[in-house]
């Protein structure tokens, strides 16, 4: 066995001589290219997602949007006297609300005359393709 001496302090100190090569802990130049190529195509897969999430997200946002509008332009009309209510077309921000008026097509109904139906259609343009909400709901009026 080989021995090697070491000056330790003022004392020489005999150290056995290690043969053995030396084990190796870290990445090797080849491993870390594999590794960010297999990260980069995993980054790249997950950026194509949020396009696609952040369209729908605008997408709901703006029928959200419709709703709301079209809940107030009904809420409105249902504090309307019967006699006062007519259809109407409004441009609120980027939404156009319009309003139709009609009678129920049931014929089963006692007075048909006290029952109104009010459609409500909420259209926008998003991306060049022009959209739409149509809400529907009835109204009765009052005897006269």
């Amino acid at each position: 066995m080989m021995q090697r001496f070491k000056v330790q302090g003022s004392r020489l100190k005999v150290v056995p001589l290690n043969l053995e090569p030396p084990t190796l802990n870290g990445f090797t130049l080849v491993e870390l290219v594999i590794a960010m190529a297999i990260l980069s195509v995993g980054l790249v897969g997950s950026m194509r997602v949020f396009p696609v999430g952040l369209r729908a997200s605008a997408q709901s946002e703006m029928s959200s949007r419709a709703a709301i509008a079209a809940q107030r332009t009904i809420e409105s009309l249902k504090l309307q006297p019967c006699d006062e209510l007519a259809e109407e077309r409004q441009t609120l921000e980027d939404l156009t609300v319009t309003t139709r008026l009609g009678q129920p097509r049931s014929t089963q109904l006692v007075d048909p005359s006290r029952l109104k139906v009010v459609e409500t259609t909420v259209e926008w343009t998003r991306d060049g393709r022009s959209r739409a909400l149509t809400f529907v709901t009835y109204v009765r009026c009052p005897p006269a």
